[in-house]
């Protein structure tokens, strides 16, 4: 499961019209949409290629994300749902999920991403200072992969040798022996499954001796003197994924800051209001996308020159997206 936000602009004569026209226009990209069939190993089923969500909510996790004008109309603007991870949260004055765009404040949206950026990045730069450049993760990656193409022999065939082993010495004729034993005598299954443990776990002591694993790839990338202190840092302890060097590292100040301000509009993804999904990259399970930074920037540009030729009559909605 993912979630990710989602710009989207519609038309609409007022506030309910607007929301009507957003599930109008979400509605091709539900992933329950049964539109072609898709064949594999054997099996056909429906499915919908198009699909981008299974549910959503308008503001959700990115409820107050849309910065009004001061002299925004009472019926131009609204908000939306909370997430169960905001629902506690007090509503930010002049903030909003729904709103039509001449009551919001779009510029003053991008400077302060802008003012924020700098004070990042500065941030970033005080707590590496002093120390070596780091060698990216993806070597220690590769590392690893090398390391298991050199070992004379593959773990998973060791691991199968010493499952074998177990069976054999217990008068198992296989693996589906050993599981008829959880109703034909309990004990002896469970005797199977302590062997069987003790072997595999030997297996993988014995393996983690002889080669690079990817246990101790994490450690030692953890410990280069820069990574060792953005880890120790309590102001980055929010990172889940990509570590502070991943979004900071490769960017001098001035780029940084200039992402930051292009992306403090679109989301995620961006839906026109003529019904033209574009996003950085397609989005998988955990968060996890196959965006790129030239990916990300083609999007940005598309993006905001599209937000900024739009008319203020049009509506802007911000959207969580759950897939």
């Amino acid at each position: 499961m993912s979630h990710f936000s989602v710009t989207v602009a519609v038309s609409g004569e007022d506030v309910d019209a607007a929301r009507e026209n957003i599930n109008t226009l979400l509605a091709p990209f539900d992933e329950n949409l049964e539109v072609a069939q898709r064949t594999e190993d054997g099996e056909t089923w429906w499915y919908n290629p198009n699909a981008k969500w299974d549910w959503y909510q308008i503001g959700g996790r990115w409820s107050d994300e849309l910065q009004l004008r001061t002299d925004a109309a009472d019926g131009d603007y609204a908000r939306g749902e909370r997430s169960w991870t905001n629902e506690n949260k007090l509503a930010t004055p002049g903030r909003c999920d729904l709103a039509r765009i001449r009551a919001l404040d779009l510029e003053g949206m991008r400077e302060a991403a802008a003012t924020k950026a700098v004070d990042d990045w500065n941030e970033y730069a005080s707590v590496v200072h002093g120390t070596p450049q780091h060698l990216p993760w993806q070597m220690f990656v590769d590392r690893v992969k090398n390391a298991e193409k050199d070992a004379p022999r593959p773990k998973q065939e060791l691991e199968k040798e010493a499952l074998d082993a177990v069976l054999a010495d217990l008068g198992l004729a296989d693996i589906d022996a050993a599981d008829a034993l959880k109703t034909s005598d309990p004990d002896a299954h469970t005797h199977f499954l302590a062997r069987s443990r003790k072997e595999l776990e030997a297996v993988d002591a014995a393996w983690a001796a002889s080669t690079y694993t990817i246990q101790q790839a994490r450690t030692d990338y953890a410990a280069q003197p820069r990574i060792a202190a953005l880890r120790a840092h309590a102001g980055y302890k929010q990172f889940l994924w990509d570590g502070p060097e991943d979004t900071f590292d490769h960017l001098d100040r001035d780029e940084y800051v200039a992402l930051e301000r292009a992306q403090a509009i679109p989301g995620y993804a961006t839906l026109t209001h003529q019904g033209q999904w574009i996003e950085k990259g397609r989005m998988g399970w955990f968060g996890l996308s196959d965006k790129t930074h030239d990916s990300t920037n083609a999007y940005l540009e598309q993006a905001n020159t599209y937000l900024d030729g739009l008319s203020g009559e049009l509506w802007l909605a911000i959207v969580d997206c759950h897939i």
